[in-house]
């Protein structure tokens, strides 16, 4: 019973990461996309597949936006994900480019390039989630 919910936990982390990324890969394309918003989705999409990866196995994610943290903390489950280290950048997009007194619009070859690396965290941490069959 606790494995089910375990599995539902990990289920709405990777449910609600894969919203993240879903809303920036429909709109990176657009005409003038509007670059902050994306690249905080994408932050919020890697923050939301490493803390799924750390529910998964037995690990309550603290409430911290900080990307490298959260690498470091699935890296002691699989040191495997110290390949991530490049991807800490993402926290910036967390409050950096969210408030006037930081304000910051990342240019499109940004986004690209942190959907890229949302995308490369997402495919990280899918190949070591223990998914069960319903």
């Amino acid at each position: 019973m606790a494995g089910d919910r375990l599995g539902e936990i990990t289920g709405q982390w990777l449910e609600k990461a894969g919203r993240d990324l879903a809303i920036v890969e429909r709109d990176t394309n657009q005409t003038d996309p509007i670059t902050d918003v994306l690249c905080f989705h994408c932050q919020q999409a890697a923050e939301k597949y490493l803390k799924a990866f750390l529910v998964s196995h037995l690990i309550k994610p603290p409430r911290d936006h900080n990307i490298k943290t959260l690498i470091d903390l699935c890296a002691e489950i699989d040191v495997g994900f110290t390949g991530l280290n490049d991807t800490a950048y993402l926290s910036d997009y967390a409050v950096d480019v969210r408030y006037p007194d930081d304000f910051y619009i990342p240019s499109v070859e940004e986004l690209r390039t942190a959907l890229e690396d949302a995308r490369r965290i997402r495919s990280f941490v899918m190949a070591r989630i223990p998914l069960r069959e319903e």
